[in-house]
Protein backbone atom coordinates (compact mmCIF):
# COMPACT_ATOMS: atom_id res chain seq x y z
CA UNK A 1 0.00 0.00 0.00
CA UNK A 2 1.16 3.71 -0.68
CA UNK A 3 2.62 5.45 1.89
CA UNK A 4 1.35 9.58 2.13
CA UNK A 5 3.16 11.83 4.54
CA UNK A 6 0.90 14.95 5.34
CA UNK A 7 3.09 17.78 6.87
CA UNK A 8 1.35 20.79 8.28
CA UNK A 9 1.83 23.52 10.52
CA UNK A 10 -0.51 22.34 13.56
CA UNK A 11 -3.69 20.68 14.47
CA UNK A 12 -6.52 23.03 12.83
CA UNK A 13 -10.62 22.58 13.36
CA UNK A 14 -10.86 22.71 9.56
CA UNK A 15 -7.87 20.08 8.56
CA UNK A 16 -8.86 17.39 11.06
CA UNK A 17 -12.38 15.80 9.32
CA UNK A 18 -10.06 15.57 5.84
CA UNK A 19 -7.42 13.66 8.04
CA UNK A 20 -9.81 11.01 8.87
CA UNK A 21 -11.04 10.72 5.95
CA UNK A 22 -8.59 10.11 3.69
CA UNK A 23 -7.40 7.50 6.89
CA UNK A 24 -10.47 5.39 6.03
CA UNK A 25 -9.34 4.96 2.33
CA UNK A 26 -8.31 1.17 1.30
CA UNK A 27 -6.11 2.44 -1.53
CA UNK A 28 -3.48 4.34 0.64
CA UNK A 29 -1.99 5.18 4.11
CA UNK A 30 -1.51 8.34 5.63
CA UNK A 31 0.14 10.25 8.43
CA UNK A 32 0.17 13.63 9.81
CA UNK A 33 3.29 15.29 10.75
CA UNK A 34 2.65 18.40 13.46
CA UNK A 35 5.06 21.06 13.99
CA UNK A 36 3.35 22.43 16.66
CA UNK A 37 0.44 21.74 19.12
CA UNK A 38 -1.09 25.12 18.42
CA UNK A 39 -4.69 24.53 18.78
CA UNK A 40 -4.63 21.55 21.22
CA UNK A 41 -2.87 22.90 24.15
CA UNK A 42 -3.90 25.75 26.15
CA UNK A 43 -1.49 28.88 24.23
CA UNK A 44 -1.98 32.65 24.00
CA UNK A 45 -2.81 33.24 19.99
CA UNK A 46 -1.31 36.72 19.40
CA UNK A 47 -4.29 37.81 17.18
CA UNK A 48 -7.08 36.71 19.31
CA UNK A 49 -5.14 38.19 22.35
CA UNK A 50 -6.05 35.12 24.71
CA UNK A 51 -5.50 32.13 25.61
CA UNK A 52 -7.58 28.85 23.98
CA UNK A 53 -7.60 25.50 22.86
CA UNK A 54 -10.18 24.30 20.84
CA UNK A 55 -12.83 22.12 22.07
CA UNK A 56 -13.86 19.89 19.18
CA UNK A 57 -11.18 16.50 18.33
CA UNK A 58 -8.51 17.15 16.30
CA UNK A 59 -6.40 14.79 17.13
CA UNK A 60 -9.02 11.48 16.84
CA UNK A 61 -9.35 9.04 14.00
CA UNK A 62 -5.65 9.39 11.88
CA UNK A 63 -2.19 8.29 12.48
CA UNK A 64 -0.07 11.61 13.69
CA UNK A 65 3.44 12.86 14.67
CA UNK A 66 4.84 15.90 16.42
CA UNK A 67 8.36 16.76 14.44
CA UNK A 68 10.38 19.10 16.54
CA UNK A 69 10.68 22.70 15.66
CA UNK A 70 12.60 25.00 13.11
CA UNK A 71 16.35 25.84 13.91
CA UNK A 72 18.10 27.86 11.74
CA UNK A 73 21.48 25.94 9.24
CA UNK A 74 24.81 26.95 8.97
CA UNK A 75 23.86 28.93 5.87
CA UNK A 76 21.15 31.00 7.33
CA UNK A 77 18.46 28.78 6.05
CA UNK A 78 15.45 27.61 8.54
CA UNK A 79 14.70 23.94 8.72
CA UNK A 80 13.69 20.79 10.85
CA UNK A 81 16.67 19.04 11.94
CA UNK A 82 14.66 15.92 12.25
CA UNK A 83 12.77 15.94 8.52
CA UNK A 84 15.86 13.77 7.04
CA UNK A 85 15.55 10.64 9.62
CA UNK A 86 11.73 11.08 9.37
CA UNK A 87 12.14 10.91 5.71
CA UNK A 88 14.63 7.86 5.81
CA UNK A 89 12.93 5.95 8.32
CA UNK A 90 8.86 6.62 6.79
CA UNK A 91 10.23 5.84 3.30
CA UNK A 92 6.99 7.57 1.96
CA UNK A 93 5.66 7.15 -2.08
CA UNK A 94 4.49 10.87 -1.77
CA UNK A 95 4.60 13.84 0.60
CA UNK A 96 1.78 16.55 0.82
CA UNK A 97 2.82 20.38 1.70
CA UNK A 98 0.26 22.84 2.32
CA UNK A 99 1.79 26.07 0.36
CA UNK A 100 5.76 27.01 0.50
CA UNK A 101 5.92 29.61 3.19
CA UNK A 102 7.05 27.51 5.94
CA UNK A 103 10.86 26.07 6.54
CA UNK A 104 9.41 22.02 6.64
CA UNK A 105 7.34 22.62 2.93
CA UNK A 106 11.01 24.36 1.54
CA UNK A 107 12.97 21.35 2.83
CA UNK A 108 10.72 18.69 1.61
CA UNK A 109 11.09 20.80 -1.65
CA UNK A 110 14.11 20.10 -1.63
CA UNK A 111 14.90 16.59 -0.49
CA UNK A 112 12.26 15.95 -3.45
CA UNK A 113 14.90 14.06 -5.31
CA UNK A 114 16.94 12.53 -2.86
CA UNK A 115 13.71 10.74 -0.91
CA UNK A 116 12.50 9.66 -4.21
CA UNK A 117 8.82 10.74 -3.38
CA UNK A 118 6.44 12.57 -5.25
CA UNK A 119 5.43 15.64 -3.91
CA UNK A 120 2.03 17.10 -3.95
CA UNK A 121 1.28 20.66 -2.72
CA UNK A 122 -2.22 22.32 -1.62
CA UNK A 123 -1.94 25.70 -0.47
CA UNK A 124 -4.05 28.79 -0.25
CA UNK A 125 -1.94 30.54 -2.92
CA UNK A 126 -4.59 32.82 -5.39
CA UNK A 127 -4.34 36.11 -7.80
CA UNK A 128 -5.19 38.34 -4.91
CA UNK A 129 -1.89 38.41 -2.90
CA UNK A 130 -0.32 37.75 -6.27
CA UNK A 131 -0.89 41.89 -6.31
CA UNK A 132 -0.44 42.74 -2.98
CA UNK A 133 2.61 44.55 -1.70
CA UNK A 134 5.12 46.61 -3.53
CA UNK A 135 5.39 46.28 -7.39
CA UNK A 136 8.63 45.12 -7.12
CA UNK A 137 7.48 42.11 -5.37
CA UNK A 138 5.04 41.79 -7.59
CA UNK A 139 7.51 41.56 -11.03
CA UNK A 140 9.63 39.08 -8.98
CA UNK A 141 7.48 36.60 -7.26
CA UNK A 142 6.54 35.08 -11.03
CA UNK A 143 10.21 33.95 -11.13
CA UNK A 144 10.61 32.88 -7.44
CA UNK A 145 7.42 30.90 -7.87
CA UNK A 146 7.82 29.41 -11.72
CA UNK A 147 11.36 28.05 -10.10
CA UNK A 148 9.74 26.41 -7.19
CA UNK A 149 6.64 24.94 -8.80
CA UNK A 150 8.99 23.31 -10.98
CA UNK A 151 9.61 21.00 -8.31
CA UNK A 152 6.06 19.63 -7.53
CA UNK A 153 4.36 16.74 -9.07
CA UNK A 154 1.25 17.43 -8.48
CA UNK A 155 -1.32 20.58 -7.16
CA UNK A 156 -4.27 20.35 -5.37
CA UNK A 157 -6.16 23.58 -5.79
CA UNK A 158 -8.96 24.82 -3.57
CA UNK A 159 -10.66 26.90 -5.96
CA UNK A 160 -11.37 29.00 -8.85
CA UNK A 161 -8.62 31.99 -8.08
CA UNK A 162 -6.56 29.25 -6.67
CA UNK A 163 -6.10 27.00 -9.97
CA UNK A 164 -6.40 30.92 -12.31
CA UNK A 165 -3.16 31.57 -9.96
CA UNK A 166 -1.26 28.34 -10.63
CA UNK A 167 -1.71 28.70 -14.38
CA UNK A 168 0.09 32.15 -14.56
CA UNK A 169 2.77 30.43 -13.20
CA UNK A 170 2.75 28.22 -16.12
CA UNK A 171 1.99 25.23 -14.16
CA UNK A 172 0.31 23.04 -16.86
CA UNK A 173 -3.66 21.86 -15.96
CA UNK A 174 -2.82 18.12 -15.94
CA UNK A 175 -0.68 18.75 -12.71
CA UNK A 176 -3.28 20.32 -11.06
CA UNK A 177 -6.17 18.37 -9.49
CA UNK A 178 -9.46 20.71 -7.85
CA UNK A 179 -10.19 19.72 -4.26
CA UNK A 180 -12.50 22.12 -2.90
CA UNK A 181 -12.09 23.82 0.59
CA UNK A 182 -14.66 22.48 2.91
CA UNK A 183 -15.94 22.40 6.54
CA UNK A 184 -17.28 19.48 8.60
CA UNK A 185 -20.89 19.64 8.26
CA UNK A 186 -21.34 16.84 10.25
CA UNK A 187 -20.53 19.48 13.17
CA UNK A 188 -22.75 21.54 11.94
CA UNK A 189 -25.38 19.01 11.32
CA UNK A 190 -25.45 18.02 15.05
CA UNK A 191 -25.41 21.56 16.03
CA UNK A 192 -28.11 22.61 13.73
CA UNK A 193 -29.77 19.61 15.70
CA UNK A 194 -29.14 21.48 18.96
CA UNK A 195 -29.76 25.17 18.73
CA UNK A 196 -33.22 25.80 17.91
CA UNK A 197 -33.06 29.65 15.78
CA UNK A 198 -36.19 30.52 18.41
CA UNK A 199 -34.63 29.57 21.56
CA UNK A 200 -30.96 31.07 20.35
CA UNK A 201 -32.46 34.16 19.40
CA UNK A 202 -34.52 34.92 22.72
CA UNK A 203 -31.33 33.68 24.73
CA UNK A 204 -29.40 36.82 23.01
CA UNK A 205 -32.28 39.41 23.39
CA UNK A 206 -33.12 39.51 19.59
CA UNK A 207 -36.78 39.71 18.94
CA UNK A 208 -38.76 39.10 15.47
CA UNK A 209 -38.56 42.63 14.93
CA UNK A 210 -34.89 42.83 14.46
CA UNK A 211 -32.59 41.70 11.57
CA UNK A 212 -29.40 40.01 13.55
CA UNK A 213 -26.21 40.84 11.44
CA UNK A 214 -23.47 38.17 12.23
CA UNK A 215 -19.27 38.94 12.16
CA UNK A 216 -16.94 35.73 13.16
CA UNK A 217 -13.38 36.11 13.07
CA UNK A 218 -10.21 37.75 14.88
CA UNK A 219 -10.77 41.27 15.44
CA UNK A 220 -7.75 42.76 13.60
CA UNK A 221 -7.44 44.80 11.26
CA UNK A 222 -7.17 42.44 8.26
CA UNK A 223 -10.70 41.13 8.48
CA UNK A 224 -12.27 45.13 8.72
CA UNK A 225 -14.51 44.41 11.46
CA UNK A 226 -14.14 48.44 11.70
CA UNK A 227 -15.77 49.01 8.02
CA UNK A 228 -18.57 46.99 9.09
CA UNK A 229 -18.85 49.37 12.24
CA UNK A 230 -18.94 52.10 9.83
CA UNK A 231 -21.18 50.52 7.20
CA UNK A 232 -24.00 49.91 10.52
CA UNK A 233 -23.55 53.26 11.80
CA UNK A 234 -24.66 54.64 7.58
CA UNK A 235 -27.76 52.10 7.47
CA UNK A 236 -31.03 53.90 7.12
CA UNK A 237 -32.72 50.91 8.76
CA UNK A 238 -29.71 50.48 11.41
CA UNK A 239 -32.83 50.56 14.35
CA UNK A 240 -34.22 47.44 12.71
CA UNK A 241 -30.65 45.91 12.97
CA UNK A 242 -28.81 44.11 16.13
CA UNK A 243 -25.00 43.40 15.05
CA UNK A 244 -23.65 40.07 17.12
CA UNK A 245 -19.64 39.94 16.85
CA UNK A 246 -17.88 36.41 16.96
CA UNK A 247 -14.03 36.91 18.24
CA UNK A 248 -11.46 38.93 20.02
CA UNK A 249 -8.40 40.98 18.72
CA UNK A 250 -6.91 44.33 19.20
CA UNK A 251 -9.69 45.89 17.14
CA UNK A 252 -12.61 44.74 19.52
CA UNK A 253 -12.47 48.28 21.79
CA UNK A 254 -12.40 50.35 18.79
CA UNK A 255 -15.23 48.32 17.02
CA UNK A 256 -17.24 48.32 20.26
CA UNK A 257 -17.01 52.36 20.63
CA UNK A 258 -18.01 52.96 17.16
CA UNK A 259 -21.27 50.64 17.56
CA UNK A 260 -22.17 51.03 20.92
CA UNK A 261 -23.41 54.90 20.39
CA UNK A 262 -25.48 53.43 17.15
CA UNK A 263 -27.01 50.63 18.54
CA UNK A 264 -26.58 50.60 22.20
CA UNK A 265 -27.81 47.18 23.36
CA UNK A 266 -28.47 45.71 20.06
CA UNK A 267 -24.32 45.41 19.86
CA UNK A 268 -24.07 41.76 21.51
CA UNK A 269 -19.95 41.50 21.71
CA UNK A 270 -19.66 37.97 22.59
CA UNK A 271 -16.03 37.56 22.44
CA UNK A 272 -13.86 34.29 21.60
CA UNK A 273 -16.63 31.43 21.48
CA UNK A 274 -15.21 28.03 21.17
CA UNK A 275 -16.33 25.66 18.85
CA UNK A 276 -18.92 23.16 20.40
CA UNK A 277 -20.90 26.98 21.17
CA UNK A 278 -20.67 28.55 17.65
CA UNK A 279 -24.08 27.05 16.36
CA UNK A 280 -25.72 29.36 18.97
CA UNK A 281 -24.72 32.63 17.06
CA UNK A 282 -24.76 31.26 13.48
CA UNK A 283 -28.77 29.17 14.41
CA UNK A 284 -29.98 33.06 15.62
CA UNK A 285 -28.34 35.41 12.73
CA UNK A 286 -30.38 36.62 9.55
CA UNK A 287 -27.04 37.01 7.40
CA UNK A 288 -23.11 36.50 7.81
CA UNK A 289 -20.86 39.39 7.00
CA UNK A 290 -17.04 38.94 6.39
CA UNK A 291 -15.45 42.64 5.09
CA UNK A 292 -11.89 41.66 5.22
CA UNK A 293 -9.32 43.44 3.23
CA UNK A 294 -7.71 40.29 2.01
CA UNK A 295 -9.03 36.80 3.21
CA UNK A 296 -6.97 33.55 1.40
CA UNK A 297 -10.19 31.92 1.50
CA UNK A 298 -12.28 32.85 4.53
CA UNK A 299 -13.86 28.97 5.61
CA UNK A 300 -16.23 30.94 8.09
CA UNK A 301 -18.15 31.88 5.22
CA UNK A 302 -18.94 27.95 4.00
CA UNK A 303 -19.77 27.23 7.15
CA UNK A 304 -22.31 30.56 7.45
CA UNK A 305 -23.76 28.90 4.04
CA UNK A 306 -24.54 25.50 5.39
CA UNK A 307 -26.35 27.09 8.35
CA UNK A 308 -28.38 29.00 5.38
CA UNK A 309 -27.22 32.31 5.98
CA UNK A 310 -26.91 35.00 3.18
CA UNK A 311 -22.96 35.91 2.88
CA UNK A 312 -21.99 39.33 2.66
CA UNK A 313 -18.28 39.25 1.62
CA UNK A 314 -15.70 41.73 -0.09
CA UNK A 315 -14.41 41.04 -3.38
CA UNK A 316 -10.53 40.48 -1.65
CA UNK A 317 -12.33 37.40 0.16
CA UNK A 318 -11.06 34.76 -2.29
CA UNK A 319 -14.00 32.16 -1.71
CA UNK A 320 -16.42 34.52 -3.48
CA UNK A 321 -15.14 33.36 -6.80
CA UNK A 322 -16.70 29.98 -6.03
CA UNK A 323 -19.46 30.65 -3.20
CA UNK A 324 -21.22 33.58 -3.48
CA UNK A 325 -24.09 33.97 -6.41
CA UNK A 326 -24.54 37.88 -6.79
CA UNK A 327 -28.43 38.32 -5.81
CA UNK A 328 -28.65 33.87 -5.07
CA UNK A 329 -26.24 33.34 -2.36
CA UNK A 330 -25.07 36.38 -1.29
CA UNK A 331 -23.89 39.80 -2.30
CA UNK A 332 -19.77 41.15 -3.28
CA UNK A 333 -18.77 44.48 -1.84
CA UNK A 334 -15.98 46.29 -2.83
CA UNK A 335 -13.37 46.31 -0.28
CA UNK A 336 -12.74 49.27 1.98
CA UNK A 337 -16.09 50.59 0.79
CA UNK A 338 -18.42 51.01 3.79
CA UNK A 339 -21.44 52.66 1.63
CA UNK A 340 -21.41 49.89 -1.03
CA UNK A 341 -21.58 46.95 2.20
CA UNK A 342 -24.43 49.32 4.13
CA UNK A 343 -26.01 48.75 0.53
CA UNK A 344 -25.88 45.39 0.36
CA UNK A 345 -26.52 44.74 4.26
CA UNK A 346 -29.78 47.36 4.00
CA UNK A 347 -31.17 45.66 1.43
CA UNK A 348 -31.24 42.35 3.66
CA UNK A 349 -32.77 44.33 6.24
CA UNK A 350 -35.66 45.87 4.00
CA UNK A 351 -36.41 42.28 2.24
CA UNK A 352 -36.37 39.62 4.80
CA UNK A 353 -37.87 37.44 2.94
CA UNK A 354 -35.18 38.02 -0.22
CA UNK A 355 -32.57 36.58 2.98
CA UNK A 356 -34.30 33.71 3.57
CA UNK A 357 -34.22 32.95 -0.31
CA UNK A 358 -31.29 33.26 -0.35
CA UNK A 359 -30.35 31.25 2.30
Amino acid sequence: MKQIGIFTTHPIQYQAPVWRALAGSNDFATKVYFFSDHGVVNRVDRDFGQAFSWDVPLLDGYEHEFVSRVSIDRVGRAIVPELPRFLERERLDAVMVHGYATAHARQLLRHRRAGGYRLIMRGEFNTVSDRAGPAWRAMIKPFYLRGLYRHVDVFSSIGKDSTAHLLQQGVSSNRIIVAPYCVDDTLIEQQRATFNRAESRASLGVDDTQSLVLFSGKLIARKQPLLLATAIARLPSHDRVTVCILGDGVERSHVESALRPVLGKRLIMAGFVNQSQLGRYFAAADMFCLPSAYDSWGLVVNEAMHWGLPCIVSDRVVSHQDLIIEGHTGFVHRWNDSDHLAECIDRLVREPQLALEMG
